[in-house]
Parts: structure tokens; C-alpha cells; sequence
């Protein structure tokens, strides 16, 4: 395809020299035609076919350069004519070309002139049909133009009879050519509205392909924003339970050993599940498991249980419908009040009152959470504001909902946010999307279903799935196995309506509005199936009330020979089953080609004769040429083919009198030697039929290359967002890759630590119980001590890690891109401490020690 390719690209770039070949070749055409013609009347002059050609010449030239500069070869037209008919014959061959121009100059000329020239157009016509019933019943004024000056009017006739001929000539081509200019018109209006609709749409791929590299580097920017605030909500808070657990732990140690002990366990659990999250957070897209707001008891449980000091009350307003809210709205409110009780824990002090109120109401979700603690003297102690709160609040607009903290007047801090349901959040995200935005064009949250594309897009590039691609879990629904009127419904959409971006609406590049030919092109484009089934209605109307005379009458003028006459009904089934297909060809194209076929294999087996309904399956041929791939292309040529031949042995099975192709290869044993004119018409119903298959599928193979076609572009646009959205989460899985073996190779061996210390500690009571002692309460509390130290050093060292994260991504489009990506490569534990601050001063030119708390 590379040559049909080079060939559309070299004919649009140099639109000149084909339009001069095209009229060259017209041009010779019509003098060979024109040559052994004798003179043309005109209004003063009965012109020779010298000068009829001459001025035929003159009529072609601007013919040629319509497309390079329509408004002049429209103006010389113009001159021409006028020309033409004053002193040169009335009427040419040449002359219907100047419906070309015509055309040309409103499809490519300046549509602020348009009516201009379309009202020249029709006023030429005029002109032409009066010079015409001039010429031909008043005759020429001065005979031949080489004569001498004689007048001689009406050549002699009744002045009466000449008047009537006058009128009627007059009327009749003022009739013709005024349908042939308001026809070339109405298509000049219609492809002018529909070259706007493809140029809008090569604007969108465009557009689409030259933002894949920028797409990319967003994808992984938000992705570093999702780690930072993912790797905060679950590690950070699980290193704080730690500190608020070990420092308690080491007070109980020395009084109650059992407290001690089942502070230790907790420490424990907390560290595994931390280790547990963090290896899902860094392996696939998407959150814990137990990140859901159904969970959000347990999750008030666990604060209870890791903070004595902390008394919770938990209050619940309305009827509870977690349900209806979507993944990403129930994943932030639990994640709210779990930033929301982390803080308490750090920042509130010591004997704190938490209420958490959780009210349901009919289009939301709205969740209270007040402490009386220090409130705004927090700050007091030299505590920096970190991201916790851009973390809650960047996930609670992801859910379309608000959120609002700080502290309160009475004392204490209150965070409060809302979120809508589903159907309410899928509304909110159609009203906030444009029109012109494109699935490409917004970035995907990080909860979005997207696993089986970026399964897709690592396997299209590596040619391996990864590890953790292949733990991706996919949801299905299960649905059941007898269809419901909802399938049905559900079933006719689809067939209906396809999943195809939508047509652009183009507009007026004169600025005004569009006509109605205008206005009913973009509609035909916007409703291809409902035209192509009305225009197979009328189709069928009209091939169907022919009659039996012209369903044979394609064989007639191949074969030249008049078969038997079938039945009318034959006629009309015949003529719904080939028009049918044709109908669904652009919206079904393989499904419409296979039922075409099949259905032409039988007809050619046992139909007597061929209908000439028949031609239109060469429109389903070039439909899955045009809107398949490779592979529908080559079965299309093959199936092409096959009906060629059967075509073939059709009418040679009728030259040989048989009723139908089936009943002679029946009787293959007796079938006669044919005679010379019966192979002659063989052979050429197969070259006639053979190259008006090569002319369809050229014809298509020139459409999809060249790009002229409504549909093939919105094909084309559907397959760039799509390659578009694996790009994306083929990127934020490389800079996840990137990011993790950083962050894991620090905080699992911090993690391991802490587990095997809680290990060393629990052997202690466990020693002490089997020899029936208490256990040592200096050693307690130093296993408390160095697990407290731990998770601090662990806990600031994090800090670290999401103020670089966070300094060099951002969660939305509207950011500034200006800070390129820090160079976060994967190193050997050991040496992390010295490759983050340098990738952190990179990124901002501020050293690591600037960074700003995580909490």
C-alpha cells in the first residue's frame, strides 16, 4: 500500500499538474470527437470546427487551474463565456466544464463570494440559453464568420413559426442548464460542509498525534503525584501508629506486661499490612483492597485500639448507600478520615474527643470530623504543613465532590467533605467535559479502570507481560443467559449507535451561517446509517418498479443477448436482499460483505439471468476495503475474484442454453464444445466485470489513503485514543517502576526491621511466660525505644521522599509543566539516600533539607 500511498500524497501536493494531464487528455478527446463536425451556429456568426475548437481551447484552460486558483479561473470562465456567446458559437462540448469551475470555486474558493459566483453562474445559463434558441431558430446575424456581411434572420421561415421555435428551444435549455448549475451547486455547497468535517477531524488526529510525547510526561507526572499521595495515606499513616504504639508501649512495659505485649502485636500487624499495601501500591494501578468507605468501621476500630488516649464517637444520619458511590468517591472518603484521624493522632495532643458524623442524603455523601484539640496552636511547636491535606483534597476532587479544613473558632480542627453518587458524578463529569474533548485529551485518574490497557500496551511493546501485569484482576459481570427486553434495547443501541467519537460540527469559515445544503450535508455525515437506509428504501423503490425489461438488462448489455423474463416478485426479493447490505455497508462493513457474498454465490448458482440491481454490490466491495484492514482487504480481492469467475460462468452458461449456472454444472458430461462468439462474449463479461471490481477497489484503496472519508478519520481518531490512553498507562507504569525500587528498597527493609524486633520482642514474653517470670522491663522498654527510633528516622526519611515526589508531579493538566522529571532511577539501597536529594535539587533547586513535612 506504500505506493497508493505516495502516489494520494504526490496527486495532493501538486493538484496543478493532474488537473492539466485530466484536461489535456479531455481536450484531445473532444477534438478527435469535434474534428469531422462542420460549422456551429452562434448569435452573429456560424463559426467552422476550427474555430469551435479554439474556443473549446479557451473554455478548458481555466479548467485546469480550478483547483490552483479557483477565483481567477472562475473570473476567466466568466470572460470566456461572455465571449463566446456574443461572437463565437452558442454552445460547445467544453462548455459543461465550466460547471467544474463552478463548482470548484464555491468547494475551494472564498465562501464569502460563493453566492457571488453562483448567481454569475445562473446568469450565464440564462445568457447560454438565449443565445442558444437565438442561434438555432433566429440563426446567425451574419452567417459564417469568414462570409461576407449578409443579415439573414429566421433563415427565411415564417416569422410566427420562428417565434415559437424561439420560445420553445428558449424554455427547454433554460430549463437543462439551470438544473445543471443548480445541481453542480448543491454538491459544490454539500462537499464544501463536508471537506469542513474532514478537515476538522485531520485537525483532531493531528492534534492528537503531536500531544502524544506531552500526554506521556503528564501520565507519569500524576503518577508520581498518585504514589506520593497513596504512599502517604497507607505507609505514613501505618509509620505513625508505630510511634504513637512503641512510645505507649514503652510506658506499659514496666506496669502491665500484657498491654506491652499486645502493643507489640499491633505493631506487628500494622508493619505486615503496611509491607502488604505497599507492594500493591507499586505493582499495579489502583488501591488496598481494604481502601473502601464499607471498611471505614474498621478503620475507626483500629484508631481506637492503637490510641487509648483517643475517644472516638461515631454517628451515622440518614440511610447508608455505599453502593452508589463509585469506586474512586468511596476509595477518597475513606482515605479522608483516615488522613483526618492520622492527624489527630500527631498533632492533636493527648485526651482528645474525635466525632465522626457520616450523613447520607439523597445525591451524596457528607462526612463531618472534629477533634478538640490543639487546633490552630499546632503550629506551635515548629510543625511545617505538609501534603496530606493537598492529598485529601486532590482525591476528593477526582470524585467531583468539596472539602473544607481548619481549625475551629472553639477550639480543635474540623475537616468536612462531600461527595456525590454515582449517577450524580457520572452527570457532573458529561457537564465538565467539553464538547471537543476527546478521551485522549483527559488525563485518567489513577483509579481508573485501565489495567486491561496497560496489559495491552506493556505486551505491544515488550513482547512480555510483566509480573505484576499478570496479578491484574478483572471484574466481570455476570449476566444472564436468556436475553431481557433490556438486552434487546441494549442490543439495537449498539447496533445503532456505535462507539466511534463523534463527527465535528464545522463551521462557516466566512463566519455566517451555513445554508441549508450546508446544513443537510453535516447531518447526512452525522446520520450516515439513517441515510444509507433511506437511500436503499428509494433504491429499492426504484430498481424494484422497473419491471422484468430492466432486471435483465445488465446481461443484455454485456452479452448483448435477451435472456428468459422472470417473475416480478423474483425481481423484488432479489432486489431487497442486494440493496439490504448495501444499506448497513458502512456502519456493519464485514458482516455486510459476507451476507453480499453468499448471497451472490447463490444467485449466480440458480438465478437464470443477472439483475442489474447486481452492480450495486461493487458499493459493499469498496465499503470493507475502505473501513477494514489488511485482512478484510485481501478476503474482499479473493471473494472480488470468485464472483468474477461465477459471474462469468453465469452468462456462459446461459450463451450455452441452459436455465441456470447450477443446472450446468449438473450436466457437465454433455456440455457442448462452444463456438467461437460464445467464448468471445465469455471472455468479455469477464474483463467488463473483472475491471469494474478493480475500479471499486482501487477506488477505495485511493479513498482510505488519501484520507477524504468522513469515517475512515473518525476510525482513525478512535485508534489514536486508544493508543493514546495505553501510552499514558504505559508511561505511569515505567515511572512507577522507576519510582518503587527507590521507595521499597527503603521502607521494606525499614518495615522488616521493625517486624523483626517485634519478633525479638514477643520471643521475650514468651520466654518469660513459659518460666513463669515477668519479663525484664528495661528491655521492653528499649525494644519499644529502638522500634519509636525506627519509625521516626523511617517516618522523616519518608517525608523526604514524598516532598521530591511531590515536587515533580501534579495531579492535573492545569499545572505548570515547567519542572522537567527528576531523574529518579533505579539504585542499590545504599546509595538512595544520596540519589533522592540530588534528583529533589534538581527539580527545584532547593536542597533535600528544605522538604516539607508529609503529615
Amino acid at each position: 500500500m506504500h505506493w497508493m500511498t505516495r502516489m494520494t500524497s504526490w496527486a495532493k501536493s501538486h493538484v496543478l499538474a493532474v488537473d492539466t494531464a485530466m484536461t489535456i487528455l479531455v481536450a484531445a478527446l473532444f477534438l478527435l470527437m469535434t474534428a469531422s463536425t462542420g460549422s456551429t451556429p452562434g448569435v452573429l456568426f456560424s463559426c467552422p470546427a476550427m474555430v469551435c475548437n479554439l474556443w473549446q481551447i479557451a473554455m478548458l484552460i481555466p479548467v485546469a487551474t480550478r483547483r490552483w486558483r479557483p477565483e481567477p479561473s472562475a473570473w476567466a470562465i466568466v470572460a470566456v463565456s461572455v465571449a463566446q456567446l456574443i461572437i463565437g458559437p452558442s454552445l460547445v462540448p467544453a462548455d459543461l466544464f465550466a460547471l467544474t469551475v463552478l463548482y470548484a470555486v464555491i468547494v475551494y474558493g472564498n465562501p464569502s463570494r460563493s453566492r457571488l459566483f453562483a448567481c454569475l453562474g445562473l446568469a450565464l445559463g440564462i445568457l447560454a440559453s438565449l443565445a442558444l434558441a437565438v442561434s438555432t431558430s433566429v440563426g446567425p446575424v451574419f452567417g459564417t464568420a469568414t462570409s461576407p456581411i449578409t443579415v439573414t434572420l429566421c433563415q427565411g421561415s415564417d416569422p410566427h413559426t420562428c417565434a415559437q421555435n424561439f420560445l420553445s428551444t428558449f424554455t427547454g435549455g433554460l430549463i437543462l442548464i439551470t438544473l445543471c448549475i443548480i445541481t453542480a451547486m448543491f454538491l459544490a455547497y454539500w462537499q464544501r460542509a463536508r471537506n469542513a468535517t474532514i478537515a476538522a477531524l485531520r485537525e483532531r488526529n493531528a492534534s492528537l498525534k503531536a500531544g502524544e510525547q506531552e500526554r506521556r510526561r503528564i501520565a507519569a507526572l500524576a503518577e508520581r503525584a498518585r504514589i506520593a499521595r497513596d504512599m502517604h495515606d497507607v505507609v505514613a499513616h501505618t509509620l505513625s501508629i508505630i510511634i504513637v504504639q512503641s512510645d505507649g508501649g514503652r510506658y506499659a512495659g514496666a506496669s502491665n506486661p500484657q498491654i506491652a505485649k499486645d502493643t507489640m502485636h499491633t505493631i506487628e500487624h500494622e508493619s505486615q499490612r503496611a509491607m502488604e499495601d505497599m507492594h500493591r501500591l507499586l505493582g499495579v494501578f489502583g488501591e488496598p483492597d481494604h481502601a473502601d468507605y464499607r471498611h471505614v468501621a474498621a478503620l475507626i476500630d483500629e484508631a481506637r485500639r492503637s490510641a487509648a488516649d483517643m475517644d472516638i464517637s461515631y454517628r451515622i444520619v440518614g440511610e447508608p448507600h455505599p453502593a452508589r458511590l463509585s469506586e474512586t468517591a468511596s476509595t477518597a472518603m475513606y482515605r479522608m478520615v483516615q488522613e483526618a484521624l492520622t492527624n489527630v493522632r500527631k498533632y492533636a495532643g493527648p485526651n482528645v474527643h474525635v466525632e465522626i458524623e457520616e450523613a447520607w442524603s439523597g445525591t451524596g455523601l457528607t462526612v463531618r470530623v472534629t477533634d478538640d484539640g490543639r487546633g490552630a496552636s499546632a503550629a506551635a511547636d515548629g510543625h511545617k504543613p505538609g501534603f496530606g491535606l493537598q492529598g485529601m483534597s486532590e482525591r476528593i476532587a477526582m470524585a467531583h465532590g468539596s472539602v473544607q479544613a481548619g481549625p475551629r473558632l472553639s477550639g480543635g480542627f474540623e475537616v468536612l467533605a462531600s461527595v456525590p453518587y454515582r449517577d450524580t458524578e457520572d452527570q457532573a463529569n458529561v457537564n465538565a467535559t467539553p464538547a471537543t474533548e476527546t478521551p485522549a485529551t483527559r488525563m485518567p485518574t489513577a483509579r481508573e479502570p485501565m489495567q486491561d490497557a496497560a496489559q495491552s500496551a506493556i505486551r505491544n511493546k515488550s513482547g512480555n507481560v510483566p509480573a505484576h501485569a499478570t496479578d491484574i484482576q478483572h471484574s466481570k459481570t455476570v449476566t444472564s443467559a436468556l436475553p431481557t427486553p433490556t438486552h434487546i434495547t441494549g442490543l439495537v443501541n449498539r447496533c445503532l449507535h456505535d462507539n466511534r467519537p463523534s463527527l465535528p460540527k464545522p463551521g462557516n469559515k466566512a463566519g455566517g451561517k451555513r445554508n441549508a445544503v450546508e446544513r443537510m450535508s453535516v447531518w447526512w455525515e452525522q446520520h450516515y446509517l439513517i441515510a444509507d437506509i433511506l437511500t436503499g428504501l428509494m433504491l429499492i423503490a426504484f430498481f424494484g418498479l422497473s419491471g422484468v425489461n430492466v432486471g435483465n438488462n445488465l446481461e443484455f448489455v454485456l452479452t448483448g443477448n435477451q435472456t428468459n423474463a422472470i417473475s416480478q416478485a423474483i425481481i423484488w426479493t432479489v432486489t431487497v436482499l442486494v440493496i439490504l447490505p448495501w444499506m448497513f455497508r458502512r456502519r456493519f462493513p464485514r458482516a455486510s460483505a459476507i451476507f453480499a457474498f453468499i448471497f451472490a454465490v447463490l444467485q449466480l448458482l440458480v438465478m437464470p439471468c443477472i439483475l442489474f440491481v447486481n452492480i450495486m454490490t461493487l458499493g459493499v466491495l469498496c465499503a470493507v476495503i475502505l473501513y477494514g484492514d489488511k485482512r478484510s482487504t485481501n478476503r474482499a480481492v479473493a471473494a472480488a475474484g470468485t464472483a468474477t469467475c461465477l459471474c462469468t460462468l453465469c452468462v456462459f452458461s446461459g450463451a450455452m442454453g441452459y436455465a441456470s449456472l447450477l443446472a450446468m454444472l449438473a450436466d457437465l458430461t454433455r456440455l457442448q464444445r462452444p463456438n467461437g462468439t460464445t467464448l468471445i462474449e465469455t471472455v468479455s463479461v469477464f474483463i467488463t466485470v473483472a475491471l469494474l471490481c478493480l475500479i471499486a477497489i482501487i477506488s477505495a484503496l485511493w479513498k482510505r489513503t488519501s484520507g477524504n472519508d468522513a469515517l475512515v478519520l473518525q476510525a482513525r481518531q478512535q485508534a489514536l485514543n486508544e493508543e493514546a490512553r495505553q501510552q499514558q498507562v504505559l508511561a505511569a507504569n515505567v515511572e512507577r517502576d522507576r519510582i518503587s525500587a527507590n521507595i521499597q528498597s527503603e521502607v521494606t527493609d525499614t518495615l522488616q526491621s521493625v517486624i523483626a524486633r517485634t519478633h525479638e520482642g514477643l520471643a521475650m514474653f514468651e520466654d518469660a511466660e513459659r518460666e513463669g517470670t515477668e519479663p525484664d522491663a528495661a528491655a521492653v522498654c528499649e525494644a519499644f525505644r529502638q522500634i519509636g527510633e525506627q519509625g521516626r528516622a523511617a517516618l522523616a526519611r519518608m517525608r523526604e521522599l514524598l516532598g521530591v515526589l511531590r515536587k515533580t508531579g501534579f495531579s492535573d493538566e492545569d499545572h505548570d509543566h515547567s519542572a522537567d522529571i527528576a531523574p529518579l532511577a533505579p539504585v542499590t539501597p545504599g546509595a538512595v539516600s544520596d540519589a533522592l536529594p540530588a534528583a529533589e535539587t534538581a527539580a527545584s533547586g532547593t536542597p533535600a533539607a528544605t522538604a516539607e513535612s508529609a503529615g
